[in-house]
């Protein structure tokens, strides 16, 4: 199954520069940074990332409050690592499954 499919309707709750994330079936993303900021997600296969990074079908862009974030994203679809876009040396959050 596609990873968008995965991700789809799920709810994260964040430690570091974010609170919360929510990512709709829409590709509607709500939280971050700011617990009420609306924005876009959906699947980014970038390789020139590097694999480290965000490798290519383990990655996703959450844009909200007109920041760029790449996301990588656990092969167990349990753990999210937002990134600012133009920095993907230091992770701005870590997100795990809202119970």
């Amino acid at each position: 199954m596609p990873l968008v499919k995965q991700l789809a309707g799920s709810a994260w709750s964040c430690t570091g520069s974010w609170q919360a994330l929510s990512l709709s079936d829409h590709g509607d993303a709500i939280g971050g940074a700011n617990p009420d900021g609306r924005g876009r997600w959906g699947s980014m296969n970038d390789p020139t990332l590097g694999d480290e990074a965000c490798p290519v079908y383990r990655c996703i862009y959450v844009d909200v409050r007109g920041q760029q974030h790449n996301v990588r994203v656990s092969s167990a679809q349990d753990e999210l690592v937002a990134f600012a876009a133009q920095d993907m040396r230091a992770p701005l959050a870590t997100c795990t499954p809202k119970k």
